[in-house]
């Protein structure tokens, strides 16, 4: 049965936020890449969101095929639920791929971006963890932590007395 229905009316403004949600992804990789420390890359979410993005991408691909060929059973939200899952799966496949990382235009913590200008001060809590203060923004976190190794803190020391001395 191809026709709308409230599920189709529902994932049309889902989609369109997913693609807003992964362009800012897209941009915020491509604008912050350069010179970093890497932090910690979590590499089960990766693995997780890789292989959701495979299933729904197989989901697609079968919905797609049975829309053309007129199958009864297939309709348009099916085909737009899968592209929505998609699409998310992609965002935080970036994210989860990018990790956590420390680089010269600010940090990159759980999927979230500070410029140098959002981080307020910074202390070595512990030997190798480091907690950055944020200013106060819309966001909710008002401080992150890192574990840094040990080979990466004169690095580190570095890019924290060129960006916050600025």
């Amino acid at each position: 049965m191809n026709h709308f229905s409230l599920s189709t009316i529902i994932f049309i403004p889902l989609i369109f936020l997913a693609v807003c949600l992964l362009s800012i992804d897209l941009y915020t990789s491509y604008k912050n890449r350069g010179l970093s420390i890497k932090i910690k890359r979590n590499l089960f979410l990766t693995i997780f969101w890789f292989v959701f993005l495979i299933i729904w991408t197989f989901a697609l691909a079968y919905d797609l095929n049975g829309y053309i060929n007129n199958q009864e059973n297939i309709s348009i939200s099916g085909i737009l639920s899968s592209t929505f899952w998609i699409l998310f799966s992609l965002s935080y496949l970036i994210k989860s791929w990018r990790g956590n990382e420390i680089g010269e235009n600010g940090i990159y913590h759980a999927g979230n971006f500070y410029k140098w200008s959002k981080i307020e001060s910074y202390d070595w809590i512990l030997e190798n963890t480091i907690r950055f203060k944020l200013r106060p923004s819309l966001k909710f976190q008002s401080s992150v932590e890192f574990d840094i190794k040990e080979e990466n803190r004169p690095d580190l020391e570095e890019i924290l007395k060129r960006k916050l001395s600025e």
